[in-house]
């Protein structure tokens, strides 16, 4: 891990946990929701930019984390942390599953397998009503008298989500990461010389989906309300395209992406009722004038502010995931 990622953890976290105590009740729960979904887009990156996976599946494991949380505090009373730690354990064996089921698959096969299982998950969240609540969705679960602060329900989710950020860091920048990454760019090169894609895929895929099952329990501890269209395809696209507005080549790429998503729900949305018309705008500007997203852009920017070396010029730009 880099020292340059070290002090962007530590101003997250400071910056962050001071805004705490100046926003009110509203921005507690916007702020909480935006972090969330950061969590959501850099814990998908893990399968996408670094293992090269495209899923339509995460949101099966988003669903998960916040359903098990819903139905821990409606049924019993071990609390938030544990019903969090339930649906994270949870989500660390569906994606095992899921990743070894789909270890063979590639590209658009890949990605309408992980569809599959997202879908069935949906059918099976909005059909047993015995359990789930079905289309009703659960909703008025307490929390517990600490974390039913707002305030307080913001501090833990800063807290989680940078510990959540330094441990994806070590992964991507350790031999696995930099192994996953080679697979990523040349699978059967990869095989050829002694790795195993396979395993490696089924690990990232299963990191990933225990962020995500984070990212979901947060967000049902916030919100007290869970529903079925969490688990829907249209909830496991936002990740995707979180990911494609911040950055594919950059760790902090998707955060930036899941903000400028969030910001543009929150507060486009209350002004028109056709604000995805303008995350629409944004994603078609992206694909054409930047690729490789709003952090890549900005880097693109900086080296042309700041000229490679005259030695330099004229050799390929390969711009490798940060």
């Amino acid at each position: 891990m880099s020292r340059r990622d070290s002090w962007v953890l530590v101003i997250l976290l400071a910056g962050s946990g001071l805004a705490g105590f100046f926003l009110d009740t509203y921005y507690l729960n916007v702020g909480t929701e935006v972090i969330t979904a950061v969590i959501f887009a850099m814990s998908y990156n893990i399968a996408l930019g670094y293992g090269g996976l495209v899923s339509f599946g995460h949101s099966f494991f988003y669903g998960l984390g916040a359903y098990s949380v819903a139905i821990i505090l409606r049924d019993t009373s071990l609390g938030f942390p544990i019903g969090m730690l339930i649906g994270m354990a949870l989500s660390a064996f569906f994606g095992a599953v899921v990743a070894y089921v789909t270890r063979r698959s590639r590209e658009v096969y890949f990605a309408i397998l992980t569809l599959g299982f997202s879908q069935v998950a949906f059918f099976i969240i909005f059909t047993w009503y015995e359990f789930t609540e079905g289309d009703n969705g659960i909703f008025g679960f307490n929390v517990g008298r600490i974390l039913s602060a707002p305030r307080n329900f913001y501090w833990l989710t800063v807290i989680l989500a940078v510990a959540w950020f330094w441990v994806l860091l070590r992964v991507v920048h350790s031999p696995f990461g930099l192994t996953l990454k080679a697979i990523r760019d040349h699978e059967d090169r990869s095989k050829f010389i002694g790795l195993y894609p396979d395993k490696h895929k089924i690990i990232a895929l299963t990191v990933s989906a225990v962020g995500s099952a984070m990212a979901g329990s947060l967000y049902a501890g916030m919100s007290k309300l869970v529903h079925p269209n969490l688990l829907h395809w249209m909830t496991a696209a936002q990740p995707l395209f979180m990911t494609l507005v911040g950055g594919i080549n950059s760790f902090w790429g998707p955060a930036v992406g899941a903000v400028v998503y969030k910001i543009a729900e929150v507060f486009l949305g209350q002004i028109t009722e056709r604000w995805t018309l303008f995350i629409g705008v944004v994603l078609l500007a992206i694909a054409l004038i930047a690729p490789n997203g709003l952090v890549g852009l900005v880097r693109r920017g900086e080296r042309r502010t700041n000229p490679a070396p005259a030695g330099t010029r004229g050799k390929p730009d390969v711009t490798p995931v940060q």
